[in-house]
């Protein structure tokens, strides 16, 4: 069965459904203002049936809206807030591995990376665990992907992602500053090896830029806790986006 959606921009005092059954009959079902009824006593729903005099009048208004008005997709296209739209790009997406806080760990094993798509609506696709091997990323067994959307306001960047069973979700919240478009630091929420809710923080640079970061520094940040401000919480700190957003972060 289809249920068509339309919107009218016309004032309308009432709620009414008008029904047109198999047998051929019609009913009009009324409330709040009713021809022949003062509105404090159209309380409740009226009804007139096939029989009444008053159900063409009913019927034509009804059909006379109908006419008038759009389909939500019409309306949405003409009358929905304008979204405003992050610039379409690649990104490398790092946070730490788990081998990362060992006393000998290689730098290169330091970090889990993920490619992180935008396209020119806001849609978004997380390639977690894409290894980014010579400017362009490779996909490995171990490659889980997830769709979503992103959300843009005035200081912020949100990404909302589920896996293709709808049994995951994946959470991304970024700083936004007027440092540029090109690299971004946030925090990842996801889901643990056991499906547990685990959170990271989590750097975002366009894929081009990524041969300029200094891993090391970055480690570092990645590894630092706002103790002092913040004993018992995972935040960026103002420390945090002050030295993300440095010249010591780039090399080269």
């Amino acid at each position: 069965r289809n249920i068509s959606c339309k919107v009218c921009e016309y004032p309308i005092l009432r709620k009414m459904y008008y029904v047109l059954y198999q047998d051929g009959k019609e009913e009009a079902i009324v409330r709040d203002y009713v021809y022949g009824y003062s509105p404090d006593k159209a309380g409740s729903f009226v009804s007139f049936l096939t029989s009444s005099n008053s159900i063409s009048i009913y019927k034509n208004e009804f059909d006379y809206l109908w006419n008038k008005s759009t389909t939500y997709s019409e309306w949405l296209d003409t009358h929905a807030d304008v979204m405003e739209i992050m610039d379409p790009a690649e990104y490398v997406l790092l946070s730490l591995s788990a081998e990362a806080s060992l006393p000998n760990a290689k730098m290169n094993n330091s970090f889990v990376t993920s490619a992180l798509i935008i396209n020119d609506r806001n849609q978004v696709i997380l390639k977690k665990n894409s290894n980014f091997v010579s400017g362009t990323f490779k996909t490995t067994a171990s490659t889980y992907t997830y769709h979503g959307e992103l959300h843009l306001t005035a200081s912020n960047i949100f990404v909302y992602l589920s896996d293709s069973y709808d049994q995951e979700r994946v959470m991304l919240s970024m700083v936004r500053t007027l440092h540029g478009k090109n690299r971004y630091i946030g925090i990842l929420t996801e889901l643990s090896v056991d499906r547990k809710p685990v959170s990271f923080k989590c750097i975002c640079v366009k894929t081009e830029y990524y041969r300029q970061l200094n891993l090391p520094m970055i480690k570092n940040l990645l590894m630092q806790s706002d103790i002092e401000n913040a004993p018992n919480s995972l935040r960026i700190s103002e420390k945090d986006i002050t030295e993300f957003y440095s010249d010591k972060c780039i090399v080269g």
